[in-house]
């Protein structure tokens, strides 16, 4: 009897103060001292990520605000479609992702909105972070600020990022990759900044930004960005810029920008920007090159901008196979050199076709 009740004890001290599980649920109506089930559901989202497994799942079951939440474990926080799952955000930041080297975690259909925070997703540690179909909105500082310790990667999808000084902002001493696929960056300083990281961008829209659509600006590193597919329109600055680092734009239409396309490195610093089929028009320069600049403009259109199409302020500029049209000045040429393949791109139906040093065209050929 004595031997069989030591073993009971020995049990119930074996069992944890406080059980996780796999699934936990919240609701406008729950309560945070609720065990967090679907039948008893908690009433924020950091009270139920608390009982939540390690790789298990957070579900809002109904349309809330559920409050700001720090993640130190992988896990999934979901709203199923046709559930507003908001995150309010007073002070601070609204999701902060500390999960370590190898947590995978997901956010997927949440409106993180500020009251007068600072960031609205904040990635410290992480092996991968996966937000999808989310609205960030309104920060004072970034929408999505990724600065992690450790190497990390994260997949951006289908999200709006509005409203605040970086749309998205990516710069980490360890390695750090960036996915960006189908997002509205809107109405921020810049809508994409790197500093140090490999950002790949396809089928997204940078607009109505107070600075930069899409920005590599590279400080204290190399910043590398391709751009496939997407649009960068109505920024005040670039739709598309390289200030420190190296770019490849396939397929993308920079429109009513102050540049399209730029490469404008400072002292000290060097950029390289590549341009395949590529349109960049109704700015007041389509692309404009300065610097210790390297850049190739291939199978892309320059058109309608109101000062020039091409502005060569120094630096080296590769054209190949490109029209050239309806700007006030097709080719401007302050210094620097002008390579091109014989006779293969289109100059022609502008104000004036060429200016500058060594330009001399006597055909729409050039």
């Amino acid at each position: 009897m004595r031997h069989t009740l030591v073993v009971v004890v020995a049990m119930l001290l074996a069992i944890p103060a406080s059980a996780t599980t796999q699934r936990t649920f919240v609701s406008h109506s729950g309560l945070d001292t609720n065990p967090c089930t679907v039948d008893s559901p908690c009433r924020s989202f950091a009270a139920a990520i608390v009982q939540t497994n390690v790789n298990g799942e957070v579900v809002a079951i109904d349309s809330s605000g559920y409050g700001p939440v720090t993640i130190t474990n992988g896990v999934t926080i979901v709203a199923p479609l046709g559930v507003h799952a908001g995150v309010s955000v007073f002070s601070g930041d609204g999701v902060t992702v500390n999960a370590g080297a190898a947590g995978v975690v997901i956010l997927r259909n949440l409106y993180i909105n500020s009251q007068g925070g600072q960031n609205g997703i904040v990635l410290t540690s992480v092996g991968a972070l996966h937000v999808e179909h989310c609205v960030v909105s309104g920060f004072n500082g970034d929408g999505i600020h990724l600065h992690p310790a450790t190497a990390a990667q994260t997949f951006i999808s289908e999200t709006t990022v509005r409203g605040s000084t970086e749309g998205i902002y990516a710069d980490a001493a360890a390695t750090l990759f960036v996915s960006i696929v189908r997002c509205l960056l809107q109405n921020n300083s810049d809508g994409v900044a790197v500093d140090r990281a490999t950002v790949a961008v396809r089928d997204s829209n940078a607009e109505g930004n107070a600075q930069n659509g899409f920005f590599a600006r590279g400080s204290g590193g190399t910043a590398y960005m391709t751009i496939e597919a997407s649009d960068a329109s109505n920024n005040s600055g670039s739709g598309i810029e390289v200030d420190n680092g190296d770019v490849a734009v396939l397929g993308s239409t920079a429109s009513a920008n102050y540049d399209g396309f730029a490469s404008l490195p400072p002292p000290g610093q060097f950029a390289t920007l590549t341009l395949q089929g590529c349109v960049g028009e109704e700015n007041a320069e389509g692309v404009a090159v300065g610097g210790s600049s390297r850049v190739s403009l291939t199978d892309s259109t320059l058109s309608d901008n109101s000062d020039r199409g091409l502005f060569l302020i120094s630096g080296t500029a590769t054209l190949v196979r490109n029209t050239i049209t309806r700007n006030m000045i097709g080719i401007s040429k302050a210094s620097g050199t002008l390579v091109r393949t014989s006779s293969d791109n289109i100059v022609d139906g502008n104000m004036t076709d060429v200016s500058g040093p060594g330009l001399v065209m006597a055909a729409s050929k050039f």
